[in-house]
């Protein structure tokens, strides 16, 4: 049952990438064809293991210009509509300068939410084999646009919450199927950091390379092992290469059995 659920990281997809990638190489090592040098690497193409779809901003974006709004309505109510009121000689009109107070502030925490929600909301998360990296694309204020440049974290620098409900669920109830997951997903460095970064998910088609995603963020130690020699290995079907796969299935599996 497990075997079926959670597959190596040799979709059809990531073999077309790796392929055009490491096209024509006879003649020279691997790191001398597939570019390891700083300048060469950003040139590589990325593998989208999730991207938020479209049609759904209406809610970061209502909710900033409403709470914009908000904001301006209590700053102008405490300090230009109260002090007015009170200096009225009619004592009983009088307005206790708490409640505009009271207001400024829970405005303020929650323009702070709306504010911030956009910034740590994940458009698009893209991995490089070469660099072993990842590419994290969240939105920016205030049109809530998708930011073209990215993030960039190491492979195994952001991850999800080993211990958190989500990934309990996403291990026992959907098997290891993290496309099967509905609803937002948070990921940070290890040991936690505030706030995570979000993943929408809502359709399985967010997450284009379930598989890899679910390495990436959950277990990565295998995507790193070998460099880019391991991904060239992988792809020309040595016995090295499948044994690496085996290992790095084997992986998930006894993660998900251990969490069953």
């Amino acid at each position: 049952m497990v075997g079926s659920v959670v597959k190596p990281c040799r979709s059809k997809r990531l073999k077309g990438v790796l392929s055009t990638q490491t096209s024509g190489f006879s003649g020279a090592s691997v790191e001398e064809k597939l570019g390891l040098q700083a300048d060469q690497r950003s040139d590589e193409p990325e593998v989208v293991l999730f991207q938020r779809g479209p049609g759904r901003d209406g809610l970061p974006r209502s909710g900033l210009f409403f709470s914009s709004l908000h904001t301006i309505y209590w700053i102008w109510y405490g300090f230009d509509f109260v002090p007015a009121i009170n200096a009225s000689p009619v004592a009983d009109i009088h307005i206790d300068p708490m409640i505009p107070l009271v207001g400024t502030v829970f405005a303020a925490f929650i323009q702070l939410v709306f504010t911030s929600y956009p910034t740590r909301l994940v458009h698009k998360l893209t991995w490089r084999p070469t660099a072993q990296s990842l590419q994290l694309y969240t939105y920016s204020i205030p049109f809530i646009r998708p930011r073209t440049t990215p993030t960039v974290f190491p492979v195994g620098e952001i991850m999800l919450d080993a211990s958190s409900s989500d990934t309990e669920r996403i291990l026992k109830e959907f098997g290891g199927n993290i496309d099967r997951f509905k609803g937002h997903l948070g990921i940070s460095k290890p040991g936690g950091s505030w706030p995570p970064y979000l993943l929408d998910m809502r359709e399985a088609s967010d997450a284009p390379e379930p598989e890899i995603l679910l390495e990436a963020l959950l277990s990565p130690a295998g995507m790193t092992v070998g460099g880019a020699g391991a991904f060239q290995v992988r792809k020309t079907g040595s016995g090295e290469g499948k044994k690496k796969n085996r290992s790095r299935e084997s992986s998930l599996k006894k993660i998900i059995r251990q969490r069953r």
